[in-house]
């Protein structure tokens, strides 16, 4: 695993709440808003699966 992967992943475990819910995920609307470690929403489940794909595919190539 390479030092990118290995980031990636770190980040990507962080980011995941007890229980399994991913956290730091802003709230979706026109313009930015405050968004904390425990913010969580339904769009940010389809990029962290992106996230995860694009990882399998480099760790596989």
């Amino acid at each position: 695993m390479n030092t990118t992967t290995r980031t990636i992943r770190a980040a990507a475990l962080a980011a995941t709440l007890v229980g399994g819910r991913m956290g730091g995920i802003p709230q979706t609307g026109p313009e930015p808003a405050y968004c904390g470690p425990s913010s969580s929403y339904n769009d940010g489940v389809g990029a962290f699966m992106l996230a995860g794909a694009e990882l399998k595919r480099m760790v596989t190539e």
